[in-house]
């Protein structure tokens, strides 16, 4: 009942004083679903037809199957965009946020959830994709679509599950695959006594022993990036070491120009130290030209404080810079 979980969305905004609000669970459960009553009714009234063979017409390779998934994925969409209109009516600070599968294009079918669509409308302000992959292929294959998809709108927060992988170092290979790949951040899944007594105390201690800083990536406004592609038109998003790195960035009206600072990050983590990036006005915003020193995987942060003072975060997409051998 979307009204119900509107209305409990609505108590927990307008009684207590809570920062955000996180959806768990918004999606249908598998493909094979809803076939109940109340679903063919609203179904058919939206279709504007009664659909002949119910519910044999609305699966995989029925006349209505594609009709009645897409009817499947505006009702999961239209409840995140009305929990997002009604929620920042009352409180246009508090953070919307959603659990995401991590296959995306598999989910839209699977359990008709359009994670792209929510991010491109602005209906959430982060999100968080259940990338829970024991092999680190996967995950990094995930976490870079999603950030290429909407890293530039919101962050992302790839979900590392903790209970399928054999031992700690091997969650450090996913925590440093997310900060290759762009995410700006990550979460565990799910609190056992090996993340609390094995995982924790090790990556204390290294990928995790830099202070995490005042600034949070929920500051992280929608902005537009238009890089300049590589030379190596084939790299995808590799450059050559010593090649120039370039890209455009639409900085929002209410930003101070002035004020802003950049940081090249590697391993969307770690800054350069003492390595300066050129930085021209334009138009729209500002224009980025950067050369990294060594390879490896880069993006870069963007801090400024807007016309009421407060600060603005963001980063950029994550790029490679690799050494090419010379072909004969």
């Amino acid at each position: 009942n979307q009204d119900l979980e509107v209305a409990a969305c609505l108590e927990l905004v307008r009684n207590y004083a809570i920062d955000g609000i996180h959806l768990d669970y918004i999606r249908y459960p598998n493909l094979d679903c809803d076939y109940s009553d109340s679903s063919r009714h609203a179904f058919e009234t939206s279709l504007g037809r009664p659909v002949a063979n119910w519910p044999q017409d609305c699966r995989p390779d029925g006349l209505d199957f594609e009709a009645f998934l897409q009817w499947k994925r505006d009702n999961i969409s239209r409840l995140v965009e009305r929990i997002h209109r009604e929620v920042k009516a009352i409180r246009p600070d508090l953070k919307l946020s959603a659990a995401v599968y991590g296959n995306w294009e598999n989910a839209r079918t699977a359990v008709a959830q359009d994670a792209r669509l929510w991010a491109e409308n602005g209906w959430v302000d982060f999100l968080c994709p259940m990338n829970y992959e024991a092999k680190l292929e996967d995950f990094r294959r995930w976490t870079a679509q999603q950030t290429a998809a909407v890293g530039h709108l919101l962050p992302i927060y790839a979900g590392i599950g903790v209970w399928l992988l054999p031992d700690a170092a091997s969650c450090v290979q996913q925590i440093q695959a997310a900060r290759q790949l762009g995410a700006s951040g990550y979460i565990f899944f799910q609190q056992t006594p090996k993340l609390a007594d094995q995982i924790l105390p090790f990556i204390a201690t290294g990928v995790n022993s830099l202070p995490a800083g005042s600034v949070l990536p929920h500051h992280h406004p929608q902005f537009q990036a238009t890089v300049k592609p590589p030379a190596d038109k084939n790299s995808l998003c590799a450059y050559r070491l010593g090649e120039t790195y370039s890209c455009e960035i639409a900085i929002p009206g209410n930003i101070r120009i002035a004020t802003l600072k950049h940081t090249l990050l590697r391993d969307g983590l770690y800054p350069l130290p003492d390595y300066r990036t050129q930085i021209f006005r334009t138009a729209q915003g500002v224009r980025l030209k950067s050369r990294p020193p060594e390879p490896g995987f880069y993006t870069w942060k963007l801090e400024a404080e807007d016309s009421s003072g407060q600060t603005w975060l963001t980063w950029g997409p994550s790029f490679q810079v690799t050494e090419f051998t010379p072909k004969d």
